[in-house]
């Protein structure tokens, strides 16, 4: 029997999105506020040598108030004092070691300032992505903070035990809540077993460093009484091209890959450039949009309005995704105090806040606690978590 051989060609066309370094650079300046910008300008500083020398100068609240006042003869004083490292300072150490970037460190800082003194997390409830960050943190060292629950803690130190153990250890962990919850209960060879199986376990893996740590806020946005808008500026330095790097990418006597280098550094000075004042354009127009809608409450003289992030990007003339950018992490100095931007945006009616002020203004409720609150605003038909409470209760009372 003949067999006959057919060969088949087929050509399939895919297309995908790149996006350049010069769009990735304008997406992330654009998210970042004041004080993460100015670091990173400062390190684009120390990394490319076709930019020329930048003066820096710290905004308040960055240098240490103590070494301000060590001076002359007594400044070494200042330089033998170390302070107690916190566990934020430590653990946002540690995760810059694994290489995490964008969204997935963001949420991972924002989990390591919600633990308590134990290092347990005590925040509110995260999406997949921050349950991501959270477990990303067990991993840091010490292993363990950022659980929920002394079993998770247990569990993210397995590897401290012996390996031959670590199956019964687990068994045991997975019991400690139900045990400690008076649901369960241990044999006494399961106990001797426990204690010690756990005796190298760390309950309390944050207890070991300092709590208190001080963040300063710096504000990106600063209004006025009659509603002007500013953005802060003052710690960014101008940016500039190095001479030298200009003469180089265009010197003829020099090697092709000399002038090439020389140019692609000049490229990303250039790019640089262009990000940043971006950057600063559209914090304005987004800015300026939400201060004139929210004017009355930035000055203490009534309630927030309903906002949408659709009607911000209709006013500034950009994209939906470009108010989200522009409104993470900042904040403004305003006549109220310190606003977080995120904050003035209101996608429903404000009668719920309406409803809140309604029972905080009852003399019958000054005593009442913040989960209180939130059970009488449940009860009303208004799904307020205590500390949702708490964040407009200390906005009202402002």
């Amino acid at each position: 029997m003949a067999m006959k051989m057919a060969s088949r060609a087929t050509m399939a066309q895919k297309q995908t999105a790149r996006i350049s370094y010069r769009m990735w650079m304008g997406l992330n300046f654009l998210r970042m506020p004041i004080r993460d910008l100015h670091e990173e300008i400062q390190r684009q500083v120390e990394t490319n040598p076709a930019l020329a020398d930048c003066k820096f100068s710290l905004p308040p609240g960055w240098r240490p108030q103590a070494a301000a006042s060590l001076t002359g003869d007594n400044a070494f004083l200042f330089d033998n004092l170390q302070a107690e490292e916190s566990l934020f300072a430590h653990l946002s150490r540690e995760l810059a070691y694994t290489g995490a970037e964008g969204s997935l460190r963001e949420k991972a800082i924002e989990v390591i300032g919600n633990l308590d003194e134990n290092g347990r997390y005590a925040g509110d409830e995260l999406d997949e992505e921050g349950e991501k960050a959270r477990r990303l943190v067990m991993t840091l060292d010490p292993l363990g903070c950022g659980a929920k629950s002394l079993s998770e803690c247990f569990l993210a130190q397995l590897e401290k035990i012996p390996k031959a153990d670590r199956a019964a250890a687990r068994e045991v962990i997975l019991q400690l809540d139900n045990v400690l919850a008076g649901k369960a209960s241990l044999s006494r060879e399961t106990q001797v077993l426990a204690s010690r199986l756990l005796a190298c376990l760390d309950a309390k893996p944050g207890s070991h460093y300092s709590v208190a740590h001080t963040d300063y806020i710096v504000p990106d946005i600063i209004v006025g009484r009659d509603g002007s808008v500013a953005v802060e500026h003052g710690t960014i330095p101008e940016i500039k091209v190095s001479p030298a790097y200009v003469n180089m990418a265009g010197d003829s006597t020099l090697d092709q890959e000399t002038r090439t280098y020389a140019q692609e550094m000049l490229s990303h000075v250039r790019e640089l450039q262009s990000a940043v004042a971006k950057r600063f354009d559209t914090l304005e127009l987004v800015a300026k949009a939400v201060v004139d809608r929210q004017h009355d409450f930035l000055l203490g003289q009534g309630p927030l309005k309903p906002l949408k992030m659709k009607e911000v990007a209709a006013l500034a003339k950009c994209s939906l995704s470009t108010v989200s950018r522009t409104a993470e992490r900042k904040y403004l100095r305003t006549p109220r105090g310190l606003v977080r931007m995120r904050d003035l945006f209101l996608s429903k009616d404000s009668s719920p806040v309406e409803h809140l002020k309604t029972i905080l203004a009852d003399p019958a409720n000054a005593g009442l606690s913040d989960l209180k609150i939130s059970q009488l605003m449940q009860a009303a038909g208004f799904k307020f978590a205590r500390r949702t409470v708490n964040k407009y209760r200390r906005m009202i009372t402002q």
